[in-house]
């Protein structure tokens, strides 16, 4: 997989946007404590068991496109409040696309293949360096029987500043023995993963309405940040797994298109040759800057991407300090082995 990002045409936005969404930002944090009410009770659900119940089309659909579209129009109207009216724009036509397509429909002894790559920015003391990393998941049909995820080191990407000690450490002797760059498989009966843990029980216990999901993240998120920043990382968070459903990826959208200082970053974002969109946010530290890359004609998430505000020693302003694209799509077949022992992380 070959990571391309287009910086051609300016990612970041100009000093007068990041100055009103600033404003914005502090505008909102003193209005935390004033999240809507009533709030729901915590809910604790199981992963949903054997195939999935279908919904009827005509009716589940119309009524959540009904739903977004309202809450879109409510979010426009009140300006500052809510993301950019361009952020919103492509939300909405991500979230309606979302609403009337289908998921990867899996058959009896098929699975889920959920595959991602991940790019970190390994810092030293006077260099840095891009170190990728593949992830497999197989999720079977029957989602009691074993899942299957297969990790992969791939090989060191752009380096800034003399990184050749750094790649050297990482790439030395493993403990249990598997050499890095190896595909190496873990497998766990339900998902129920050790060292990698899913947030399976989480997702199906999300509200998929958008005004109940806006108000249950809002109430149940917890953290030093502010609500806004909170929410929007639990969604980012979600949506890298690759396994959101299609309906909850709508409502997820309109939520995001809620939140101060989600803006639309200019030019394209492109991740293993597919193009999309950044909808971005600027943290409070004013810092970082994060994106979720969507494909707005088919609400697909399509990775996510970190870019430092400032450099970073060795690293420019405006280099992605982590990125991940995503692909999902049906196999008849999982891998059968040698599979390795978890522990647990730490």
């Amino acid at each position: 997989m070959t990571q391309t990002i287009d910086l051609e045409s300016e990612l970041l936005p100009s000093a007068a946007v990041f100055y009103r969404m600033k404003l914005e930002l502090l505008d909102r944090l003193d209005e935390a404590a004033l999240v809507p009410v009533p709030v729901p009770a915590p809910v604790h659900l199981a992963p949903r068991k054997h195939r999935p119940v279908r919904r009827r089309v005509i009716g589940a659909s119309t009524l959540l496109a009904a739903a977004v579209i309202a809450t879109l129009v409510a979010t426009n109207v009140a300006g500052t409040h809510g993301a950019t009216a361009e952020a919103a724009e492509v939300l909405h036509s991500a979230a309606l696309a979302s609403i009337h397509s289908s998921d990867p429909v899996v058959g009896p002894g098929q699975y889920l293949m959920v595959d991602t790559t991940e790019a970190a920015m390994d810092f030293g003391d006077h260099a840095a360096y891009v170190q990728p990393h593949r992830r497999l998941l197989y999720v079977p049909f029957d989602r009691d029987s074993y899942w299957v995820i297969g990790n992969q080191a791939l090989p060191p990407g752009a380096q800034y500043g003399d990184a050749s000690g750094l790649i050297k450490d990482y790439w030395g002797p493993r403990a249990n023995g598997v050499p890095v760059g190896t595909l190496a498989y873990i497998h766990a009966q339900g998902g129920k993963f050790i060292s990698a843990p899913l947030d399976i029980a989480e997702i199906a216990a999300l509200p998929r309405d958008p005004d109940a999901l806006h108000s249950y993240l809002y109430s149940h998120v917890t953290g030093q940040l502010s609500k806004d920043q909170e929410v929007w990382g639990e969604i980012y968070q979600l949506l890298i797994e690759g396994l959101v459903p299609a309906n909850l990826r709508a409502s997820m959208y309109d939520v995001l298109a809620r939140i101060p200082g989600v803006y639309l970053a200019e030019g394209n974002a492109n991740l293993d040759g597919r193009t999309g969109v950044g909808i971005s946010f600027l943290d409070s530290t004013g810092i970082d800057i994060q994106q979720i890359i969507i494909d707005p004609k088919t609400g697909l998430v399509i990775g996510t991407r970190d870019l430092g505000v400032k450099a970073a020693g060795k690293v420019p302003a405006g280099v992605p300090l982590d990125w991940s694209a995503v692909t999902t799509t049906v196999v008849d077949l999982a891998p059968t082995g040698p599979f390795l022992k978890e522990h647990q992380p730490g």
